[in-house]
């Protein structure tokens, strides 16, 4: 439908873009057994159509040849329109839309009124939900309506107001707040016009049908230089359990859950001659929730990250750590990653991953992930990669992969 709406514009195209990607593998599992799974990507579409309009699509099939596997998803087809008569913004089809507290990928329009300088902007959606995860509708129709009142404009001041109606399932009977609810949103955040630029933020989502505040946090974060930042925050969440779609949060806790976060960021060079960038970032929560009632556990995650810019060789790289205490078991995980360009139209990505984990069942092991892959530009905006995987952990002993990847990207005028 969609397309048939977009084809009368199609003569006043005036330019489109052709961005396929296929990758392939042969794995080979601590059994000997061997799989040859192909991906193909591809993303097309239309753009400078009258209004600014675009019409962009994605599709997606995997196909495993040794165990004669296949699944296909067309996960983008939307056509957009951008400041129709100055203030009037609309999308439709197949597309991501991020009201409120969520990420939607569905069937759908989305509108919204209001411009770039307007105090107030409105905003309208609709539509069937889709999820990846399943390769389908969830349910047999499920329904995604709602409407958002931004405030923008006001002295670095922003907030949203968002509602919300989740019907999960038509033809099953309507029961509120397992079936069908109503989630009530909020966000504002001000920053401070002051030497140390303090910023406050806060959100808050209430289930009306589960009776539950999904999320209610509040932080701070400043800024003393142009290279050091902190922030603190701390929050509460829940969700609703009487809801049909459970999550993992749902099956495993009772109860809300409470966390309290702060984080630093310093820049230890900025422009240099050697680093273009050199980072560190570092942040440790706390999180007490509920696995069975009146049983209550802690948890503490820490993580830090370095990041660089090496100018002379372009070469950007990451080392992070993290460890995790909770009530599942303990862990210890180091990544490091590159990506390289030692000369035009060559790059190398290289990336090493290991944990040292200890489980609730006194289960203890070690996980290995390496990889490295190199590609070139043989022709013009297309490139060939190839570049191979080692894994190793308790469910699997071992495992190799070889991959090989074409990608191209076409860009042209109607």
């Amino acid at each position: 439908m969609v397309l048939m709406l977009f084809l009368p514009l199609l003569a006043e195209a005036s330019s489109f873009y052709i961005r396929p990607e296929v990758q392939m593998q042969v794995l080979e599992d601590s059994l000997s057994d061997r799989e040859v799974p192909l991906n193909a990507l591809l993303d097309t579409g239309l753009g400078d159509l009258p209004n600014n309009g675009t019409f962009d699509v994605s599709l997606f099939d995997n196909r495993t040849f040794k165990i004669g596997e296949n699944s296909f998803d067309l996960y983008q087809a939307v056509f957009k329109m951008k400041e129709i008569g100055g203030y009037v913004n609309f999308s439709a089809g197949r597309q991501f839309i991020t009201p409120g507290f969520h990420v939607y990928l569905m069937d759908g329009v989305d509108m919204s009124i209001g411009g770039a300088d307007w105090p107030l902007r409105i905003g309208l959606l609709g539509g069937v939900p889709r999820y990846l995860e399943i390769s389908d509708f969830h349910g047999t129709v499920g329904l995604i309506t709602g409407a958002y009142l931004e405030l923008q404009g006001f002295r670095n001041h922003h907030a949203k107001l968002s509602a919300i109606y989740q019907r999960l399932d038509f033809d099953a009977k309507r029961e509120w707040g397992a079936n069908s609810t109503l989630l009530a949103g909020l966000s504002d955040t001000y920053r401070f016009e002051v030497p140390w630029r303090p910023t406050i933020y806060g959100n808050v989502e209430y289930d009306t049908g589960g009776r539950s505040i999904d999320t209610g946090m509040g932080g701070i974060r400043v800024q003393p230089t142009r290279r050091f930042m902190f922030n603190v925050e701390g929050g509460t969440y829940n969700t609703n359990r009487k809801w049909q779609m459970p999550t993992v949060y749902s099956l495993f806790t009772s109860g809300a859950y409470y966390q309290a976060r702060g984080g630093i960021s310093y820049t230890f060079i900025d422009m240099g001659d050697v680093f273009e960038d050199l980072t560190l970032k570092a942040d440790y929560s706390f999180q007490r929730y509920h696995i069975q009632t009146p049983l209550t556990t802690s948890a503490n995650l820490a993580d830090a990250i370095l990041c660089m810019d090496i100018t002379p060789i372009r070469l950007d790289a990451t080392i992070g750590y993290t460890f995790y205490d909770s009530y599942g078991g303990k862990a210890h995980d180091v990544i490091a990653t590159l990506h390289d360009e030692p000369f035009d139209k060559f790059y190398i990505d290289l990336g090493v991953n290991y944990t040292r984990y200890s489980k609730i069942t006194n289960v203890k092991d070690n996980a290995y992930d390496v990889s490295l892959i190199a590609g070139y530009e043989i022709l013009k905006d297309l490139v060939l990669s190839a570049g191979g995987e080692y894994l190793r952990n308790n469910v699997f002993s071992s495992e190799f992969r070889a991959t090989a990847l074409l990608s191209y990207n076409f860009q042209g005028k109607i």
